[in-house]
């Protein structure tokens, strides 16, 4: 069997061009990790390889902006919306930083789909009321409750808080990623600007499947900007077939012939492997995520005695709460392998890791201590570091009539004086670091 991975190795050792001023975008690091493995098997000696990245980080840095945890977004956005239901009713009642939290990842995700699909986003907000109106009230246009009233309020502040938002982050140079791809959307010269900084002069985008309008038009730009080649992981078996739902966004691009040119998704000449390759079905039975856990180890353990290498091995959770515990009961000859990765899922826009610390499982040489602290110091940074949170601190939690004193260190230091501290300390780090 010819995996697909191997496939993308063979194709970037036999295309033209030399191997170091290729680009290959992938959908995932995990990918770009057994790449880099891939390529062993074609290369003797020192070669130089070509230059990987995901999709989200080629949008970021082609775009030239930082994305922005969730966290640190939500504070911003906070402040927005504050600002644009003062002026607009100067008379209302705060909302609160607490309530905001409750319902604001919601609105920072819609914002996020209305620039992924470039929308207009006046048209879109600005509709949400009679949408809702319709779908819910069903009253006639005369009717008016107080409870709708609030809500007409609550819709006529979104386009100014959508303005005032993505405007202060792009002019700090950040963004959400929804953002980000829009604003490199809108500005295909930076596309071209990026890949000859780099020197790349052949791209290989390999591997994506559900692509939103924002990516269909970054894809073209770099069409256009450069040689590219796309190769999809395609079978017969679900592509052919179109009631199959894994095949519904790749059958959808094959009329995109203007974004992706010859390379648009195609089975022809190709036999199902799904079909042909044989397939071994054990169920097992285990209760509770203990028992589900257990049931891994041992199932890892009988791999291993069969001499499958653990890089070739798979492990599909169907809920995220048994990461822990699996990684919990993984077999001992499975502690040190460098050569799986390490996900889960979360909300928001950060896509880059887990927000739980498993390094210790890829790198058990290092102390713990310093495991834990280079994994929570960028998010600890992101919280200290920008200014608007200060600014939230100063006006809704730290005021100093409720001041909220810390216990557990010396003195009778204050958090808030702590945080500035750890923002001094943070405007010093960031200087020495663009100094190196």
């Amino acid at each position: 069997m010819v995996t697909f991975i191997s496939r993308i190795a063979q194709e970037l050792i036999d295309g033209p061009g030399v191997l170091h001023e290729k680009l290959v975008l992938l959908p995932n690091q995990r990918a770009e990790l057994f790449l880099r493995e891939a390529l062993k098997e074609h290369v003797s000696g020192t070669a130089l390889l070509p230059m990987f990245t995901t999709v989200d980080q080629f949008i970021a840095q082609a775009a030239n902006l930082v994305v922005v945890e969730p966290l640190a977004l939500m504070v911003r956005l906070f402040d927005c919306y504050e600002n644009a239901r003062m002026q607009a009713l100067p008379q209302g009642t705060s909302e609160g930083l607490g309530s905001f939290l409750n319902w604001g990842q919601t609105l920072l995700g819609d914002f996020g789909e209305i620039d992924r699909y470039l929308l207009n986003p006046k048209h879109v907000l600005g509709d949400l009321y009679n949408v809702q109106k319709l779908a819910e009230w069903d009253l006639e246009p005369g009717e008016e409750t107080p409870l709708m009233r609030r809500y007409s309020d609550f819709i006529a502040l979104l386009p100014a808080t959508y303005e005032a938002f993505t405007a202060s982050l792009l002019e700090d140079g950040e963004a959400y990623s929804g953002l980000a791809a829009r604003h490199l959307a809108t500005n295909p010269e930076a596309i071209a600007a990026y890949l000859s900084k780099n020197g790349v002069t052949q791209v290989l985008i390999a591997g994506l499947n559900a692509l939103n309008t924002a990516e269909l038009s970054i894809i073209q730009s770099v069409r256009e900007a450069c040689p590219t080649q796309t190769l999809w992981d395609i079978d017969p078996h679900y592509f052919n077939d179109t009631l199959h739902e894994a095949g519904h966004f790749l059958r959808s691009h094959v009329q995109r012939q203007k974004v992706f040119g010859k390379d648009v998704p195609s089975t022809k000449g190709m036999a199902s492997e799904w079909k042909t390759l044989p397939k071994d079905i054990y169920p097992v039975g285990a209760s509770q995520y203990t028992g589900q856990a257990k049931a891994v180890a041992g199932a890892l353990d009988e791999l291993r005695n069969a001499g499958v290498s653990p890089k070739d091995i798979a492990v599909v959770l169907a809920d995220e709460s048994l990461l822990n515990p699996v990684l919990s009961f993984l077999p001992e000859a499975y502690d040190k392998v460098h050569y799986y990765g390490i996900s889960i899922g979360s909300n928001g826009s950060s896509r880059y890791g887990p927000s739980v610390d498993y390094s210790d499982r890829i790198c058990p040489e290092k102390p713990a201590q310093i495991r834990k602290m280079d994994f929570l110091l960028p998010v600890i940074v992101c919280l200290i570091y920008r200014s608007s949170f200060q600014q939230i601190l100063e006006r809704a939690c730290w005021r100093k009539s409720a001041r909220m004193e810390c216990r557990d260190c010396e003195g009778e230091q204050s958090i808030y004086q702590r945080i500035r501290m750890g923002a001094s300390l943070c405007n010093r780090s960031q200087r020495l670091c663009r100094t190196l």
